[in-house]
């Protein structure tokens, strides 16, 4: 069961929400003379100790790929093309056999997964026009390449490799087994039914 910051978030204000209800209501017994006042008052300082430790705590941040593209716009056969993330060669040197771009964009799809393990390609077909997609380190990376034609004769539009989000760990004096058992133990002193981690709430 892992939460994300939404489903996190969600769960500490309800419980705030609860645990401001029942400061209110343990005001009005106190005022009253309730003879339960004392553990009621113990209760809702566990129950406030938790919701202060949880505000500390900070979710560990997923790592997310940065991605790029390319896609020959001229193809002549008989001419060299290398593709290059961040000046390192991801295809290898190789030679145009064909004019047809979408047939040669997806034999470099094969060559870039097995040339490097670093950056993953896929050929994206959405349009008539094929385009080799590639998913890359956090830290994105910039796509070139090199020819020998001179004239034209093979020409890749690209774009860089970016959106990637790099995974951080914080050191929380609480563990994640100790987060969940605070949500479920608060849960049940609020009688609060949480939706499941990565529930939609819009």
């Amino acid at each position: 069961m892992n939460l994300n910051q939404q489903d996190f978030n969600v769960r500490l204000q309800l419980i705030n929400c609860c645990l401001g209800t029942k400061t209110s209501e343990l005001i009005d017994k106190i005022k009253i003379g309730a003879k339960d006042s004392n553990c009621k008052l113990q209760d809702l300082q566990v129950g406030l100790n938790m919701l202060k430790y949880l505000s500390c705590y900070k979710l560990p941040i997923e790592e997310v790929q940065s991605v790029g593209s390319f896609q020959i716009t001229t193809l002549t056969s008989g001419y060299t093309l290398e593709v290059f993330v961040d000046g390192v060669s991801i295809t290898g040197l190789q030679t145009s056999v064909s004019n047809n771009r979408n047939a040669s964009m997806t034999a470099l799809v094969n060559i870039i997964n097995n040339y490097q393990t670093t950056y993953t390609a896929v050929l994206n077909t959405e349009n008539d026009l094929y385009q080799v997609d590639i998913y890359g380190p956090c830290t994105g990376g910039e796509v070139t390449y090199e020819t020998d034609a001179r004239m034209g004769e093979i020409v890749l539009s690209t774009e860089d490799l970016t959106g990637g989000i790099c995974a951080v760990e914080y050191d929380n004096c609480l563990t994640e087994e100790e987060v969940y058992a605070m949500f479920d133990f608060l849960s049940k002193k609020c009688a609060i039914c949480f939706q499941p981690p990565g529930f939609n709430y819009n």
